[in-house]
């Protein structure tokens, strides 16, 4: 079944926001395999060290706390038009990585799961590190091409200065691209015979 409304086709892109999360969990995914993560387990500061003189809990911190939003942080998913909220600095902030080292603990890392995109801010900027690769690059030569995706998609930047992608809620495609990134989940990564 496939229907569209308001003037949408197809071909039509929209910004995907907190689905971006699931893309940039991919991602991880993909940076493991490859070696360039070591492990789940490592501590965020191995890809991220300047963030080990912010606060002592980001040692704790790694990589699985972040995919299952366990990270402790505190911080509020809060959409209000709050400009001072941690979620305003991040999203229309223009660097991001100045706003996760201002980060505090509500409690320690992998105690409590807590819905978050600060967690999600942090994947992203921690797969560039390991990487050594943009985000949208990486998508680009991890999953857009070896998909044969119909259209190119655009990620947002904090600012033209720092480049951070908005890894958590920034990725912009059509709905058909989003069905070939469930199809992928659905079959474990498997795509026409290839892991």
């Amino acid at each position: 079944y496939e229907y569209y409304s308001g003037g949408l086709n197809k071909q039509s892109q929209t910004t995907i926001f907190s689905v971006t999360k699931t893309i940039t969990a991919l991602l991880c995914g993909v940076a493991l395999k490859e070696g360039y993560i070591h492990s789940l387990t490592d501590p965020v500061t191995i890809y991220i060290p300047e963030l080990k003189e912010k606060n002592s809990f980001f040692s704790q911190l790694t990589i699985e706390h972040l995919l299952d939003m366990s990270a402790g942080l505190k911080f509020n998913e809060s959409y209000s038009w709050n400009p001072f909220s941690k979620m305003a600095q991040l999203y229309y902030g223009n660097n991001s990585l100045r706003t996760i080292c201002g980060m505090k603990f509500a409690n320690g890392p992998g105690s409590k799961y807590h819905y978050d995109s600060m967690t999600t801010a942090i994947l992203g900027i921690l797969i560039e590190r390991a990487t050594g690769i943009s985000y949208a690059k990486y998508l680009s030569e991890k999953i857009w091409k070896p998909l044969g995706m119909e259209q190119s998609a655009s990620v947002s930047l904090d600012s033209k200065k720092h480049h951070t992608a908005k890894s958590y809620a920034g990725l912009t495609t059509n709905v058909r691209e989003i069905a070939k990134i469930g199809r992928l989940y659905l079959y474990k990564g498997n795509w026409g015979g290839k892991q």
